[in-house]
């Protein structure tokens, strides 16, 4: 038998994100009725533009990592082989 809230406590994660793409998308568009003004504009998207600026700083270092960390693997099964 379906137990909704068993399923919910199991799938938390899952369904905060898709709530919360929902409510995003009806207060963006209720918001956008109001026509803000450029200051209210940027008043909004800082914590977003922060965000995305934290996550281009992360990005390159996990690359370089992970392509230095690949060559490191490689170059120790090849010394094991011979």
């Amino acid at each position: 038998m379906f137990q909704p809230f068993k399923w919910l406590r199991q799938n938390l994660l899952l369904v905060l994100t898709v709530t919360g793409v929902f409510l995003g998308f009806i207060v963006g568009f209720i918001v956008r009725i109001f026509k803000p003004s450029e200051e209210v504009i940027m008043f909004i998207s800082f914590p977003g533009d922060v965000l995305m600026r934290i996550l281009k700083m992360l990005i390159l270092p996990l690359i370089v990592s992970s392509l230095i960390a690949g060559a490191r693997s490689r170059d120790t099964s090849r010394a094991l082989r011979k």
